[in-house]
């Protein structure tokens, strides 16, 4: 999983700074609470020239590489100079237990009538712990990708063309999901149960669901075998997927690099084809398309592969809520944990999140 705390990040971010014994490549998560403060305090070195020598911008889609592109000045977010890459994708949508979904759902009303045929069979329908409180986002961000035009929510994200959280279709969401929560969809006590105790119960039987990050199939299909599968949560139509997701921790080079040609040939090696086959082969999702011909172990690795290169193919993928500025994760994450807990309905949920978002715009 990509997230690290952000005390183990804020030491990142100091040991950068004080350059002493600056490491050639170092992986800075995307957004501006990590990526973007590197490259305002002039830490990363652009990497376009190497992107132009090597190719990237053929390697990969474009909607990839703007996740790692920053402004010299760090003030503008999905568009500039490009700061680093990635060697993995991620997608956050639906695993299923397949001993009890007999079909996959290809509508929300759909997937919403079997969340309700699960609490009536007494099963857990979703398998959700917030006490980590990034789920919530997660959860919520599922539910956005199928009420809001994706390029909304990217410029929301990339903070661009006048974005706004206070719209109808974040607002839908919100109230998507507490009535979810209100219906007893998610796991009982989800406030005080940790991610980790969500995924695990799923692993071991317990629940129809679990949204969750594609970093998990490792650990889900050594607990469920083949009696696991992942698809995108469906839109209200059954149209084209459009789910949460992205990358993994992209590589970047210092501006202290004793040697940038050297880190560039090393991050180029470790996303080329040959990177990119062994990574399909050894359970992992690459970020950029798989070559002809290469299949992945397993198949719940099979639909996962088989719902990044529809996402790409339509062009859609959303990035994460929490990029948008340096105090996001708290502000989104308190805000979700309050309108799930009922201290606020969907109206000061937004209002609480467009509140702060306003004031990081004032001061940019």
């Amino acid at each position: 999983m990509k997230r690290l705390h952000a005390v183990r990040w804020a030491a990142v971010v100091l040991l950068l700074a004080a350059g002493c014994g600056t490491p050639d490549v170092v992986q800075a998560n995307q957004g501006r609470p990590i990526m973007g403060q590197l490259v305002e305090a002039g830490i990363l070195r652009s990497l376009d020239e190497y992107a132009d020598a090597y190719g990237w911008d053929e390697r990969y889609p474009e909607v990839l590489l703007d996740l790692n592109r920053f402004s010299p000045d760090g003030e503008e977010f999905g568009d500039g100079n490009l700061y680093g890459l990635s060697q993995t994708g991620e997608i956050v949508g639906v695993f299923y237990n397949e001993d009890k979904v007999e079909e996959i759902p290809l509508t929300l009303e759909e997937f919403e009538a079997q969340l309700e045929d699960a609490k009536r069979d007494g099963d857990v329908p979703i398998q959700f712990g917030n006490l980590d409180r990034y789920p919530g986002i997660h959860n919520y961000e599922t539910l956005l990708a199928q009420t809001a035009d994706k390029d909304v929510v990217r410029d929301f994200v990339f903070a661009r063309n006048g974005a706004s959280f206070d719209t109808p279709e974040f607002h839908a969401a919100a109230a998507k999901l507490k009535e979810w929560a209100d219906a007893g969809y998610f796991t009982p006590s989800f406030a005080g149960t940790s991610y980790d105790t969500a995924w695990q119960r799923f692993g071991s039987g317990e629940g129809r669901f679990l949204i969750a990050g594609t970093w998990l199939v490792a650990d889900l299909q050594d607990a469920l075998g083949e009696a696991v599968g992942f698809f995108p949560l469906p839109s209200e139509t059954g149209g084209d997927p459009v789910a949460l997701g992205g990358e993994g921790l992209p590589f970047t080079i210092t501006q202290r690099s004793k040697h940038p040609d050297v880190a560039a040939a090393y991050i180029d090696h470790l996303t080329d084809a040959n990177a990119t086959v062994v990574l399909a082969e050894t359970g992992n999702l690459p970020a950029p398309p798989v070559p002809d011909g290469v299949e992945p172990p397993g198949s719940l690795l099979k639909e996962v592969f088989a719902s990044w290169e529809s996402l790409q193919d339509g062009d859609g993928l959303i990035p994460y809520l929490d990029y948008v500025m340096p105090t996001a994760f708290d502000d989104v994450s308190g805000a979700i944990q309050r309108l799930l807990a009922g201290e606020d309905d969907p109206a000061a949920f937004i209002e609480s999140v467009q509140s702060e978002y306003e004031r990081f715009l004032e001061g940019q």
